[in-house]
């Protein structure tokens, strides 16, 4: 700086004040928040962008039906009861599988007797067109199904699964005799089914949900799995004090889901249940 006797040009000179320090922290905040709104701005672009395509073409096909006249359609005379009576209570993944198939087999004989018609260009696009709004209809039916039967499903895909854990092993004897051999490991895999059906019944009355749940928590603590068992017995300190303080079976719905999900989880764990192994073993093998 300037003294006396000394001169010093300062007309270049600039102040200059020190800004905030950021973090590093600070900054890959800053940075993920950017890129968070950078991605949802694209993907509302992008959703808009395909909305509009399937507006375009739900309005192409409207003109296009608007400008057919009215004539009979040459697919066949088929209810949606005849086509699926064999599966008019479908129980496995497999049924509605059969159902689609069946479906399809069907719709690729209509396109068959469309396309060998004497047909005009015109009609023959009208019936291909009233064709796939008939099997359109077909699949939105078995979806439809399925998802009404997606716990039933669920449930059944479980108790399969348990069933294999504890099903006695089969043991074929000198003269020809065939004989049912229960290991520890199978009693016990018997056990947890018992114990997971217990668990899951909807309607109990309070004593007997206490005394499911002190097993519950008795058998995990015998034999730990962390941290599913940790889990649990929270779950079940949990569900006991709502219960001690008279709370509304409806309002513990999502608790006891939650507790029959870890339980399961826990019956799966090999180490506290080695027919788990076993099972799922038999399952890959199925599979390959």
């Amino acid at each position: 700086m300037p003294t006396a006797g000394v001169y010093i040009d300062e007309s270049s000179d600039r102040v200059i004040v020190p800004r905030p320090y950021m973090t590093t922290e600070e900054l890959d905040r800053k940075q993920n928040e950017a890129a968070t709104t950078i991605q949802g701005a694209a993907r509302i672009f992008l959703a808009r962008k395909k909305l509009k395509q399937l507006r375009n073409e739900k309005l192409r096909l409207q003109e296009y039906m608007a400008t057919m006249p009215e004539k009979e359609s040459v697919t066949s005379e088929i209810s949606l009861t005849n086509l699926l009576d064999c599966r008019r209570s479908p129980e496995t993944l497999a049924d509605f599988a059969s159902m689609v198939k069946k479906v399809e087999e069907w719709k690729f004989r209509e396109v068959e007797k469309i396309n060998t018609a004497s047909l005009s260009d015109m009609e023959r696009r009208k019936a291909l067109s009233a064709l796939f709004r008939e099997y359109t209809k077909y699949l939105q039916t078995i979806e439809r199904m399925k998802h009404d039967c997606s716990p039933q499903l669920q449930y059944n895909k479980v108790q399969k699964m348990l069933s294999k854990m504890a099903a006695p092993k089969v043991i074929t004897a000198s003269d020809g005799k065939r004989i049912l051999v229960e290991t520890p490991e199978i009693k016990h895999a018997q056990h947890l089914w018992q114990l997971y059906n217990q668990l899951i019944q909807p309607d109990i009355i309070a004593e007997a949900r206490t005394e499911i749940l002190n097993s519950v928590a008795e058998i995990v603590t015998q034999f730990p799995a962390p941290p599913t068992t940790q889990e649990i017995i929270a779950l079940v300190d949990r569900e006991a004090v709502l219960t001690s303080r008279g709370v509304n079976v409806k309002n513990m719905e999502g608790l006891r889901k939650r507790l029959a999900h870890m339980f399961l989880r826990y019956i799966q764990t090999p180490e506290v249940n080695p027919q788990a192994a076993l099972v799922r073993q038999l399952i890959k093998e199925h599979k390959l």
